[in-house]
């Protein structure tokens, strides 16, 4: 009896549990599904940023990795390990190190970064005052003690082990850790190299390139309107205006400002930037000359002669746009401040709404296919 009621108790645990789950799952989903569309999207673009963000970092790492293992590749192959000492090496260097000891301490070495290879330097060569004055009026004031391992060794045998061809390198380090006050050698870091830090003298100053663009935003670069699968983003500058004449005008400008010059190369980098162009777009058709081309590709073909139904229609069409066109021109050419000219696209088509996030358009994409089947 004792053990029915015991797997009778059981039972109605495991049911308990199981009915727990499902009400905590049911709860959950209720949460989940209060989550308001903002909210949503939210976590939907954070998760997508997150994504991109932990994609570029990835092919950043491997690529620093691989750049890192390249260089440690060439420093090997160029500073290779040289024999020791001579014979008659007063400290016998010879004696203290074997030449698997040697190999050992040289690809330990090469195997460091450059900042731990100047720690290295600066722990190993030390630098100290001269016990004895064999000249008198001596620029040398201080003397250098080479070691390995805690071991004292000659200079040739420190550079030939390490694989340098002199003591250049470690000059330098020595002397830059005196200028950046480096003097405990134990504790403290190396001073870093100094290559590639300085600014050249002729990098022009911070909101330069902004004053450029604002100069290029001056000519007013449009937008294609029709058919902009081929370039989304790209801005065209007004017909007749290149980008030597645009370059020419901005030396005169800054001229008469009295800034500082730039390049063509740095200007034509900035435009490049902006992504503009001069071409005439050559999908820039509205659906109507889109069908005339289509029918008659050839440009010297007569509309009168022909008794098409687009060629009755395009030639209405055609005196139309170029009205407009003059009409806009004519606004533009207005200077008076009381009067502001506004232009409005009737034919360029925006879906609605307008979905900037990539999850919502494929959605809505597959919901409108899956009505249609």
């Amino acid at each position: 009896m004792e053990y029915g009621n015991t797997n009778r108790h059981q039972e109605k645990r495991k049911k308990s549990n199981s009915l727990s789950k499902s009400q905590e799952n049911q709860e959950t989903g209720n949460i989940i599904k209060q989550l308001t569309n903002e909210e949503q999207a939210e976590s939907l673009t954070d998760i997508s940023n997150a994504s991109n963000n932990n994609k570029s970092n990835n092919c950043n790492k491997k690529r620093r990795e691989r750049n890192e293992k390249k260089r440690l590749d060439a420093e090997k192959e160029k500073y290779k390990i040289k024999p020791a000492c001579a014979q008659t090496c007063r400290k016998k260097c010879w004696e203290k190190f074997s030449e698997q000891d040697r190999q050992q301490i040289w690809t330990n070495f090469r195997n460091l970064t450059k900042q731990n290879q100047r720690n290295f330097i600066t722990r190993n060569v030390i630098r100290h005052r001269k016990k004895y004055i064999t000249t008198e009026n001596s620029k040398r004031h201080n003397t250098l003690t080479w070691t390995l391992r805690n071991i004292k060794v000659c200079k040739p045998f420190f550079l030939n082990t390490l694989g340098f061809f002199n003591a250049q390198t470690v000059m330098t380090i020595l002397k830059a850790n005196y200028k950046m006050g480096v003097t405990d050698i134990y504790t403290q870091e190396a001073a870093p190299e100094q290559r590639g830090t300085k600014k050249p003298w002729n990098v022009f100053p911070e909101g330069y390139k902004k004053g450029v663009k604002e100069f290029i935003e001056n000519v007013k670069p449009t937008v294609s309107h029709y058919n902009l699968k081929h370039a989304p983003n790209r801005r065209y500058l007004p017909c007749g205006v290149s980008f030597r004449d645009l370059f020419k005008a901005y030396i005169l400008h800054c001229e008469e400002t009295n800034t500082k010059k730039c390049s063509w190369t740095y200007f034509h980098n900035i435009v490049k930037e902006m992504n503009l162009s001069t071409a005439n777009p050559r999908q820039d058709l509205c659906t109507t000359c889109q069908k005339h081309k289509d029918i008659h590709d050839d440009e010297n073909h007569i509309c009168s002669d022909c008794d098409c139904e687009v060629c009755t229609e395009f030639p209405t069409h055609k005196f139309n746009y170029t009205e407009s066109r003059k009409c806009l021109e004519n606004d533009l050419k207005c200077d008076s401040p009381t009067v502001k000219v506004f232009t409005v696209d009737m034919q360029k088509a925006i879906c609605m709404p307008k979905l900037t996030i990539k999850d919502y358009y494929f959605s809505r994409k597959v919901s409108e296919n899956l009505r249609n089947h």
